[in-house]
């Protein structure tokens, strides 16, 4: 959204409107761009992901315009690292961005999506509008901002902590306030993993709706496990974010294979609070619960563990496997 109304601005050649709007492209672009990985990787959360690129208009315009925290060097290697980070990963077919994230991925797609979305990636490339002698092209690479020291980025409008190491350059982004819910919607239906995570990296992706949740607090009743949907923020601090949220029970599928509907358990009074503490590399997670009946089972999940190693029989009569 930073970046519309601040390139028309620019391409009117409208001072007033970029006085305006400039300066808060650049406090957007302080915390923004801390969640770009070292290796290049955006976040995986949130919708249209398979514009891939495109996630890197605003860090791009900020050197177009003149209204930036960052050093040109930092810029440009956001730049490159991340295109870099999507075409050594597959994300080209027959030279054009396919339907996915690193290579066709339906599970990355919206209902909207079409075969023209992946073309909204050229938004990413909005730095081209330089000359070839603007310091964005002459400058040598920097480390960004996710490559060192150790830091924690509070977001409160968000509700979100970003939290960057050094020694890996990885980010995550603990997430206390976005849900997907207008004010106006109603708290229930079936979860959001790209939303309602309670943290999401530039190295993971939430597991599928139909999964054991990654990142998350349940409790069962009747045989059903609660999702997490409005998320209502308490508070936050320099290395700390708080919120809570009322437990919903999606009924089972409609049909074999379809999503949850309403229609399961109702505990009206219950909420869970949640916080969490990031230092350095660690993040400590509390959960409390309110007006739980007792003896109700409570799930907590971290982040998902990478799969084994694919295991390969030393018979040579029989197929490698894989787990």
């Amino acid at each position: 959204m930073h970046l519309y109304p601040v390139l028309v601005a620019h391409l009117r050649g409208d001072t007033a409107l970029l006085e305006r709007l400039g300066p808060r492209l650049r406090e957007f672009l302080g915390s923004f761009a801390a969640t770009f990985d070292a290796d290049g990787a955006p976040l995986y959360q949130g919708r249209s992901l398979t514009y891939r690129t495109a996630a890197l208009s605003a860090v791009a315009l900020g050197e177009v315009v003149g209204w930036t925290p960052l050093r040109p060097g930092q810029t440009r290697r956001i730049l490159s690292a991340g295109l870099r980070y999507f075409l050594d990963r597959g994300a080209l077919t027959d030279g054009l961005f396919s339907l996915g994230w690193h290579g066709p991925h339906p599970a990355s797609l919206q209902d909207y999506s079409g075969p023209a979305s992946p073309y909204w990636a050229s938004k990413g490339f909005v730095g081209l509008l330089l000359p070839a002698s603007a310091p964005l092209w002459t400058a040598v690479e920097e480390p960004p901002p996710s490559a060192g020291p150790d830091r924690t980025v509070v977001i409160p409008a968000a509700g979100w902590l970003v939290q960057t190491t050094q020694a890996d350059g990885l980010v995550r982004v603990h997430n206390h306030g976005s849900d997907h819910l207008r004010p106006w919607d109603a708290d229930g239906g079936h979860p959001d993993p790209l939303y309602a995570r309670l943290a999401y990296s530039t190295r993971t992706g939430p597991t599928a709706v139909r999964n054991a949740p990654d990142n998350h607090v349940a409790l069962h009743v009747r045989g059903r496990a609660s999702v997490r949907r409005r998320i209502h923020p308490i508070g936050s601090g320099p290395d700390w974010v708080a919120s809570w949220h009322q437990p919903q029970f999606p009924g089972p599928p409609a049909f074999p294979g379809g999503p949850p509907v309403a229609g399961g358990p109702v505990l009206p009074r219950s909420r869970i609070e949640s916080v969490v503490v990031a230092r350095g590399a660690w993040e400590v997670h509390v959960h409390r619960t309110r007006a739980v009946p007792a003896g109700v089972p409570v799930t907590v999940t971290g982040w998902r563990s990478p799969p084994p190693p694919r295991r390969t029989s030393t018979n040579r009569s029989t197929a490698a496997r894989s787990y």
